[in-house]
Parts: structure tokens; C-alpha cells; sequence
């Protein structure tokens, strides 16, 4: 992955991060930040530094919009809206933190996901979470809720091994 050192300064110091009070309702984070690919001026730098980090690594991903968050802490959800997978990457100086998700034989096993610097790839419509972790860690989640951008689902194996495969031919 292209440094990420200027990303990381400006999550950390930004103007952009809304109030508490006008965060997503449900979501435990310090800070919980929307960008969408139609965006104030305000936040062209954040999306294109973003937009420029997964085309360098993932030329193809498919997303209408972004989460970024910071020290989130999230329990097992869904995300009803999007329309496709999503790619996932954490930044920050921190362990744990995994990106977890439940295997195709109906939960019965949990694959955890090390986004620590690297791009995951999941199906947000299927159940996710992220564990506990230490440290300091700024998540950005690429994803997409418009119709154009539909694919159907298919089992966490295919994203595991569509990952498996990049991270190799990365290396």
C-alpha cells in the first residue's frame, strides 16, 4: 500500500469530523466521518487522498462513498444499505483491531482479517464487526449503497480467497 503517512496526519487533525451529537445513531466511535463521491469542496483533499490510495493497490474496487472512523468500536451488524462488498483499511499504530466476520457455514466460525495497513474485502451485507484492539486506529470503509453498483452476494470464502490471492500477487 502507497505510503499512508499524509492520510494518517490529516484523520488526525481534520476540521471535517462532525459533532458527536451528529454522528450515526448506534455506532461507538470517537469520531465518525461520511464522504460521498458527490461531496462539499471542503472534503475534495480526504476523498481524493482516500479515492488515491485504493486505485494504487485496486484499480477495480467499486464505491459511492466512504466511512471513516476513528477508535470504532463495532458489535456484529449489517449493512442493509450497500449494494455490493465492500474494501476495507485501518491506519494507525495499534494491534488488534480485526476485521471479523462470519464463515459460510452460518457462523459457526469466525475469520478474523488483519486490515492493519492492508485492504480486506467483505460483504457488508453479511454479519460483521470489528474486535477490541489497543493503540490508535482510524478505519476507512469503501462501499457503495447505489443501484447501478448491485452484485449479488456470494460466500465469505470468495472474498477470502479473492484477498489471499492479491496480498500474493502484492508481495
Amino acid at each position: 500500500v502507497q505510503s499512508t503517512d499524509y492520510l494518517l496526519s490529516l484523520l488526525r487533525c481534520t476540521t471535517l469530523w462532525p459533532p458527536s451529537e451528529k454522528q450515526r445513531k448506534g455506532v461507538s466511535a470517537s469520531r465518525y466521518l461520511t464522504l460521498r463521491k458527490h461531496h462539499p469542496p471542503e472534503q475534495d483533499e480526504l476523498w481524493n487522498l482516500c479515492k488515491n490510495l485504493i486505485v494504487s493497490v485496486i484499480p477495480d474496487a467499486i464505491y459511492n462513498a466512504l466511512a471513516i472512523t476513528s477508535a470504532f468500536k463495532g458489535s456484529p451488524h449489517v449493512d442493509n444499505h450497500d449494494t455490493t462488498f465492500q474494501h476495507v483499511i485501518a491506519l494507525g499504530d495499534f494491534t488488534g483491531g480485526y476485521l471479523c466476520c462470519e464463515s459460510d457455514d452460518g457462523g459457526a466460525q469466525v475469520l478474523e482479517v488483519d486490515v492493519n495497513c492492508k485492504f480486506a474485502r467483505i460483504d457488508g451485507r453479511d454479519v460483521h464487526w470489528v474486535s477490541g484492539w489497543t493503540g490508535e486506529i482510524y478505519s476507512i470503509v469503501y462501499y457503495s449503497t447505489a443501484k447501478e453498483h448491485w452484485t449479488d452476494r456470494v460466500c465469505q470464502s470468495k472474498h477470502t480467497k479473492w484477498m489471499e490471492n492479491f496480498r500474493m500477487n502484492k508481495s
